[in-house]
């Protein structure tokens, strides 16, 4: 399926792909520049990458660029950040990556540090300089390329241990990004047609092992993400994405907790100055949520207020989400006022009814 024609304009006008030359960032190139993103590529073996990007760049009449780069080093990943620093990188596909397989004596350790090195390390690196950028402009997408191996696999250790970084490092940065509007996908593909399952089948026979062998374009999958805003296993709840926010004073740990999910705790993050933040899906109200403050509910004696109140210390909170406050409207006007509420004095009720019964959080939200 191609992707959307305003996939550009998005993102952004370049994407950069680290081992885009090869298995699945080859196909990841050949798709993003499908959709009319330019293409920049790091990676080594120079003869592939001068033949990925002018076939790329004479089939889909978009500008390219490459980087023959050794990743493994600190010099390597420091040459992509500034050779790329003139361009625009709306799309960051962290994809190189290198395997060993077999006991773990079998290679020597030099292998083993330089997989964490590519794949962890570098990883780390381009995400923390582009990432930075794409928050800044308050747009973007980045991809990882992690493995079914991701979980402890005999026989891979070193290689499973790292896509396992990759995995967890990827999701808790969808986290902290998703309210820049910058969207993060881990991909998570099988043994792929390409030089490294070719080397791993030399010496391991995966005949009888159940696996079937993908093809890289199968992988690619991730870009369902950008359709649609997630795939199957990472979708998010349905409902309004709502920005809650605690502002109290330093504290070393803020959870938020609400009805729509039982009261399942859900961490904020830290923004500087005793702030406390996460933007979350919230279904139809009205509802209730409290703060969870360094492991104890955040309360106060005096009466919960109805509606949106981001001055004072109260029990609950109550999301009463309005088609009329908007998709992106902070909840105070421009003179700083909340929004007052339509419906408020026909919820007073059911909000003195339950404050009896719980003693909540502190803090204000706005819709996303």
């Amino acid at each position: 399926m191609p992707l959307p024609s305003d996939f550009a304009q998005k993102y952004g006008p370049w994407a950069l792909v680290t081992g885009g030359s090869a298995g699945i960032g080859l196909q990841f190139s050949h798709q993003l520049a499908a959709a009319g993103l330019n293409i920049a590529i790091a990676a080594l073996g120079e003869e592939e990458l001068i033949k990925a990007a002018g076939e790329i760049r004479e089939k889909y009449g978009v500008e390219t660029k490459y980087l023959l780069v050794d990743l493994t080093s600190e010099d390597g990943w420091r040459n992509v950040v500034e050779s790329y620093d003139d361009i625009e990188v709306g799309l960051l596909v962290n994809n190189a990556g290198i395997e060993t397989h077999g006991s773990l004596f079998r290679d020597p350790v030099e292998k083993h540090v330089n997989i964490i090195d590519l794949n962890c390390k570098a990883l780390v690196a381009l995400t923390h300089a582009f990432g930075r950028r794409m928050v800044d402009r308050k747009r973007g997408g980045i991809i990882f390329t992690s493995s079914l191996l991701s979980t402890p696999a005999p026989f891979f250790a070193t290689y499973s241990a790292s896509k396992s970084f990759v995995t967890s490092f990827g999701r808790a940065v969808r986290e902290e990004f998703i309210r820049y509007n910058v969207q993060v996908t881990v991909s998570e593909p099988g043994i792929v047609e390409s030089d490294m399952s070719k080397n791993i089948a030399k010496n391991m026979d995966f005949s009888k092992s159940g696996f079937s062998i993908q093809k890289p374009d199968d992988c690619t999958l991730s870009f369902q993400m950008f359709r649609g805003g997630g795939s199957k296993k990472s979708a998010a709840p349905e409902g309004v994405k709502t920005e809650f926010v605690f502002a109290d004073g330093a504290k070393d740990d803020v959870q938020l907790s609400g009805d729509w999910n039982d009261w399942k705790a859900i961490q904020m993050f830290h923004e500087g100055a005793g702030t406390w933040s996460v933007v979350t899906p919230v279904p139809p109200g009205p509802h209730e949520f409290k703060f969870i403050v360094d492991g104890e509910w955040k309360h106060s004696e005096r009466h919960p207020t109805i509606g949106i109140d981001e001055t004072s210390l109260n029990n609950v909170r109550y999301v009463l989400p309005e088609p009329d406050l908007g998709s992106s409207e902070d909840t105070r006007s421009k003179s700083g006022h909340r929004p007052q509420r339509r419906d408020s004095r026909a919820s007073s009720a059911s909000v003195d009814s339950s404050a009896s019964r719980r003693k909540k959080g502190t803090g204000f939200f706005s819709k996303k």
